[in-house]
């Protein structure tokens, strides 16, 4: 058993039945700037209704802004799944909705955002099952299928798409009957097998693999991470294909039982890795499309509560709480690899302490968009779920096109001169959020004093 399944049985053996009388919930609308760069800080209760949802999964959608699925162990050992989903300024465009009800093994519970359909995944004694859902909220395209039932108390799957294909990652050790190890199968769009289940690295009982990731490129070029945890710990990646089969193991950076690969625009890969119990460092490392290895570079992982990444190369490392009264806090790199930002507090609790950051190593809940929009998940005594979103923008850019220019003019004055005028105009920017954008020159506001910044900026760029 792995740290993540320790903790989920943890988790689940200090459950609350009810929530306490005074829950709290805070609210922001923030400008930051961190290195001359601009963010704008949204921030959010998950669901004040449910006290303490576990197991968050967020993914980004290909429109912008995320889709995340969140367990309510209230009937434990039965769990029920809420999806819910965001636009790409943090407004609820699907609100909280029951979707399933399951008693799924483990840590197995996984998510995949499609273009029109969003996949959940699970697995319990019988089969690994996964149900295809609609991304509007309106509930089930169809009745949960098999994925495959040689995969019986799967422990974890994971699940990702270039937009064609699916390719399910598999890690098996608590099941009865074999295979066991590191294992991979693709499907189509609809959920039918394209190929037979496929061992990356079996497990015997002298050797044990497990933590498998996924990922699939635009050509539908693969990398499969994985762990050995016995005899000896050690990190591994295969690259392979649907029609060509899979190249063979290569040596993480980092030895550890924690990676993730992500798939490029360009066709290659970024894999995360780390490195130390708990990790205390960790290698990023580009990959080109032929699968030969890249630029990397070692971040610092201690106190690490996540990774996430784009299809541009651009990541986020997220950590948690350096001290009982500090909040969790996240760096931004870009596609080469360098630091773009100092450590960026993510959560505005008032005077409470702020808990562990409710993210795992990139995987779970954490997503940044190809924007560069960044989300995450934390908690707050006691243990209320919040979201944080920081979206970049440059100061004047009232159509949202990400610059200013001639374009942002009418916009600007309109929301100078007729609040109700604008938001009429564009309802998708929060109305908390137009000041924001608006100021210019560092007050706070949207105002008159704004109007010479803003036609410099016009002029000379921002």
């Amino acid at each position: 058993m792995n740290r993540r399944s320790l903790a989920a049985h943890a988790l689940a053996s200090t459950l609350v039945a009810a929530p306490p009388a005074h829950a709290e919930q805070f609210y922001a609308h923030e400008r930051v700037v961190v290195q001359g760069r601009h963010y704008y800080l949204r921030q959010q209760p998950l669901n004040p209704a449910i006290f303490n949802p576990r197991e968050l999964h967020a993914r980004a959608r290909p429109d912008g802004g995320i889709h995340l699925i969140y367990a309510d162990f209230t009937n434990w050992p039965l769990r029920n799944l809420y999806m819910k989903a965001f636009d790409s300024w943090g407004n609820v465009i699907t609100p909280d909705s029951w979707c399933l009800e399951t008693d799924y093994h483990d840590i197995s519970l996984s998510l995949l955002v499609l273009e029109d359909q969003v996949w959940i995944a699970w697995s319990d004694a019988q089969a690994t099952w996964a149900q295809r859902f609609a991304t509007d909220g309106e509930g089930p395209i169809e009745p949960r299928f098999v994925l495959d039932d040689q995969m019986q108390s799967t422990e974890e799957i994971s699940l990702a798409s270039n937009g064609s294909i699916v390719v399910a990652g598999f890690s098996s050790w608590d099941d009865g009957t074999p295979p066991w190890g590191a294992l991979v199968r693709y499907y189509d769009l609809d959920g039918n097998p394209l190929t037979e289940l496929t061992t990356i690295a079996g497990s015997t009982g002298a050797t044990h693999y497990s933590n498998t990731k996924c990922a699939v490129a635009p050509n539908g070029d693969t990398m499969v991470s994985y762990t050995r945890a016995l005899p000896s710990l050690a990190g591994f990646h295969r690259h392979g294909s649907l029609s060509g089969g899979f190249g063979a193991p290569q040596p993480m950076l980092a030895p550890d039982n924690g990676a993730r690969p992500y798939a490029l625009d360009d066709g290659g890969f970024l894999l995360w890795s780390g490195s130390g119990e708990p990790w205390l460092s960790a290698h990023v490392q580009r990959f080109m499309s032929s699968g030969s290895s890249g630029p990397f570079r070692s971040i610092d992982a201690n106190l690490f509560g996540g990774f996430a990444a784009n299809r541009r190369g651009e990541f986020v490392q997220y950590y948690r709480r350096e001290s009982t009264y500090a909040p969790p806090t996240c760096e931004f790199y870009d596609a080469n690899l360098n630091l773009v930002s100092g450590r960026i507090p993510v959560s505005r609790t008032g005077p409470n302490p702020t808990q562990v950051a409710i993210a795992f190593p990139g995987d779970w809940a954490t997503v940044l968009e190809d924007d560069g929009t960044f989300w995450c998940m934390w908690t707050i005594d006691p243990r209320e779920t919040h979201i944080t979103m920081l979206k970049p923008f440059t100061p004047g850019d009232l159509d949202g096109d990400g610059r200013v220019t001639n374009f942002d003019i009418d916009p600007f004055v309109l929301a100078l001169t007729n609040r109700e005028a604008y938001q009429a105009a564009f309802p998708h920017v929060p109305p908390e959020a137009i000041d924001i954008l608006g100021d210019m020159n560092g007050d706070g506001l949207l105002t008159n004093f704004d109007i010479d910044p803003f036609v410099d900026a016009l002029v000379n760029g921002p």
